[in-house]
């Protein structure tokens, strides 16, 4: 007999581009799982999966290749035409700037196809949950959710945001649900508001700095005399590897950032030598870290009144 999910049965995805292709696209490999045993990671996911978007099927290619529990549609309107079972959770992963008119046209809808009980998570930068719920003519569960790219393979980060009462992890609540539908994405941390929106500069663009790192890195090799291939192999290895041995290193030794620069940067040696520019008080990386986020920070502020405005 096969196992009834424990989280949520029906989830609509709004928008289906960069951010919300990628959730998909994971979504749609954990839901490959060949095992639908209790326990395994199908058997938690929701039963059913249904998209709308103008080119719904881009995560998949086709729509011949979407995967079970996946339906696809190119509008709200089709979706609704379809009569579909009743919706427990909707993902509002649409542009900032859409998802207002978004949640307008959901509860707008003649028929109604969400339950008052379903759970709403948005994805939008700069959009505070005060004015979510402003736009809400339900007490539903409300969440803002803010991963990072590498969600794609089950690698991200998720910060999550909620205007309720979070229970305990034993407890069937939304915040329990909404962790086991990304569980599959990589590793979650509830926050309040302003914490997920100030992380947005920070965690949300971080992969564009550490791309950036590899960047700078392959350019100081060729300029040693690597050629470009060898600089890329090098440098993307090299990010790899300490990402997981920073990992290994916390779990069996429980190593704080600090302690592992500690136990490489010798003292007189290279290493040592290197980062005395790397930890420069006034143009060192910390200071910069710290610029770019709040810069980054100021602009989700920004767009957060030009969406007032409108």
């Amino acid at each position: 007999m096969l196992a009834k999910p424990s989280g949520f049965e029906h989830v609509l995805v709004l928008g289906c581009g960069h951010m919300g292709g990628a959730l998909v696209s994971r979504w749609g490999e954990a839901c490959s799982t060949a095992s639908y045993d209790s326990g395994s990671v199908a058997s938690r996911l929701p039963k059913l999966f249904s998209i709308v978007d103008r080119s719904p099927n881009a995560p998949f290619g086709t729509a011949s290749l979407l995967p079970p529990r996946f339906q696809a549609y190119a509008s709200l309107e089709d979706f609704v035409q379809s009569e579909p079972p009743k919706v427990d959770a909707l993902l509002l992963a649409v542009r900032p700037q859409q998802i207002l008119a978004a949640l307008s046209s959901v509860f707008a809808s003649e028929r109604a196809f969400m339950l008052p009980s379903a759970t709403i998570m948005s994805l939008a930068a700069g959009l505070p949950l005060p004015r979510l719920r402003a736009s809400l003519t339900s007490a539903s569960p409300l969440f803002r959710v803010m991963p990072s790219i590498p969600v794609a393979i089950g690698e991200g980060i998720l910060l999550i945001s909620s205007d309720g009462e979070k229970k305990a992890a034993t407890d069937n609540t939304p915040f329990m649900l909404v962790r086991e539908l990304f569980a599959p994405m990589g590793r979650s941390v509830f926050c309040s508001d302003e914490l997920l929106d100030k992380g947005t500069g920070l965690w949300g663009s971080a992969p564009g700095y550490l791309f950036q790192m590899i960047e700078a890195l392959a350019a100081s090799a060729c300029a040693l005399g690597y050629d470009a291939e060898q600089a890329r192999i090098l440098a993307f290895q090299t990010f790899k590897g300490v990402g997981i041995f920073a990992d290994k290193q916390y779990a069996e030794k429980q190593l704080s950032p600090e302690q592992l620069v500690a136990s490489i940067a010798l003292s007189g040696g290279t290493t040592e030598a290197g980062l005395r520019v790397l930890r420069d008080k006034d143009s060192g990386l910390v200071p910069l870290m710290r610029k770019a986020g709040e810069l980054a920070y100021q602009r989700a502020q920004k767009m957060a009144q030009e969406m007032e405005k409108k």
